[in-house]
C-alpha cells in the first residue's frame, strides 16, 4: 500500500451552558513526501493533527472571549 495523502479531522462538543453547546473542527489535510525520512506519513499525521488540535482550542478561545466581552 503506498500513502500519498494524509488527512485528519479534530472536533470537539464544548457545553455552553443553558441546554446549548458549541461544536469545532478542522480538518488538516497533507500530502507525504516519501523522501524526506523513514516514516513520512506517520510523522506527517502526528504534525497534522497537533496542528488540528490547536487550531480548535484557538477557536474555542476566541469564541469564549468574545463570549465574555459580550456579558461584560
Amino acid at each position: 500500500m503506498t500513502i500519498r495523502r494524509i488527512a485528519v479531522t479534530y472536533g470537539r462538543t464544548f457545553n455552553t451552558g443553558n441546554y446549548s453547546s458549541l461544536k469545532l473542527e478542522c480538518t488538516i489535510e497533507a500530502d507525504v513526501d516519501y523522501g524526506a525520512d523513514d516514516n513520512p506519513p506517520a510523522q506527517a499525521l502526528a504534525v497534522a493533527w497537533e496542528i488540528a488540535r490547536a487550531e480548535v482550542r484557538a477557536q474555542y478561545e476566541r469564541f469564549t472571549g468574545s463570549q465574555k466581552a459580550a456579558t461584560s
